[in-house]
């Protein structure tokens, strides 16, 4: 069989109007990123497999593209935008203590168990290194808030804390198996799959099944704090979440903003808060992420960090969210003798902003 007419699973070829609607999203984010101070980074398509096999692994190797180099260390195309750029700031920025950098790049990933996702993803996103925790949250979500402002639908930030159900569940008697089974059912949305065969703490049950329905307002926050009850390591997280939204609600965000005391990654790689964008239209999150402290250990400086990424795929496939912009075009025909007037004609199109269409 020949698969030279066809792409790999989960890619695609863009074509024309779709190219124009990835560009317009790329401009729309990166020029708000710099209004807000960000500064480009580009890290490279190839990385070293070593990058992501670390104790602190959060991305399985089954998901990585793999290739070889000449002396057969074994490389990926990056499967994640956040290691590599911790990987450059650990070796050429080592000595800055506050970083506010965004990219604008693609990651490849393989999805055995979903096989309809994209295998290559686009993604604009930020990363904040360094300064204190509640200034670089609050910067995080402003530049999310904005970021999808700018795009110019309805849309919500869901905000909760990685910490939250571990910190709920630390007076009942769980094993870790038990524990991990909780939180996968949260993050996979089907927490009835605790009803079978299961031995766990009914209270742990209780509190399994009634998070994933804390979202919303203030009603949210008040039902949090009760099932929260005389844990007050709990408490002072909903506090911390309770001040960040408020802020944000008070500064005329508030029809962005809600709670979602039920967001779980089955994968242990944030650490504070957690936040998911979503676009009216759009199914699925458009933009996550949180905080993610412990992620530098492993490159040899301890460092506090947080940000964000935009799925620019899964937002430029919405064909009514960015259209071509219909500019103004002069038909010309080119031969031998022509080249020069030609050459005149296009310092005029520069500065009318016209597009001339060369005859072929």
């Amino acid at each position: 069989m020949s698969y030279s007419n066809i792409t790999p699973e989960g890619t695609r070829d863009l074509i024309f109007e779709e190219c124009d609607r990835v560009k317009a999203l790329e401009d729309l984010l990166c020029d708000n990123f710099e209004l807000l101070g960000f500064l480009p980074i580009k890290t490279p398509t190839v990385e070293f497999y070593d990058l992501f096999d670390t104790e602190n692994r959060y991305i399985t190797q089954e998901s990585m593209l793999k290739t070889h180099d000449l002396n057969g260390r074994i490389l990926v195309l990056r499967p994640d935008s956040t290691a590599p750029i911790a990987r450059a700031v650990s070796t050429k920025l080592k000595n800055a203590d506050k970083l506010k950098i965004y990219y604008n790049q693609s990651i490849f990933r393989q999805h055995p168990s979903y096989r309809a996702m994209n295998t290559e993803e686009h993604q604009c996103g930020v990363e904040i290194i360094g300064g204190t925790m509640e200034k670089a949250d609050l910067c995080a979500l402003m530049t999310a808030f904005e970021s999808l402002k700018s795009i110019g639908r309805s849309f919500k930030i869901e905000i909760g804390h990685s910490e939250l159900l571990r910190l709920l569940l630390e007076d009942i008697n769980l094993s870790e198996a038990e524990f991990q089974r909780i939180k996968n059912s949260i993050a996979s949305l089907n927490t009835t799959a605790l009803d079978f065969g299961s031995t766990i703490d009914p209270k742990a049950l209780k509190i399994a099944r009634t998070l994933p329905t804390l979202n919303g307002g203030a009603e949210a926050m008040s039902k949090a704090r009760s099932l929260a009850k005389g844990k007050e390591k709990a408490l002072q997280v909903l506090d911390y979440l309770e001040k960040l939204y408020k802020s944000f609600e008070d500064s005329g965000y508030g029809e962005y903003i809600m709670y979602d005391m039920g967001i779980v990654q089955k994968i242990d790689y944030y650490t504070g808060i957690v936040f998911k964008g979503y676009i009216e239209g759009i199914g699925n999150a458009v933009l996550s992420g949180g905080r993610y402290d412990t992620l530098y250990n492993s490159y040899g400086k301890s460092r506090i960090a947080c940000g964000f990424t935009v799925n620019i795929s899964a937002v430029s496939e919405k064909n009514d969210i960015i259209k071509r912009t219909e500019t103004k075009k002069v038909k010309v025909s080119l031969d031998a003798d022509s080249v020069s007037n030609i050459a005149e004609q296009i310092e005029k199109a520069k500065r009318e902003g016209f597009i001339l269409d060369i005859e072929i």
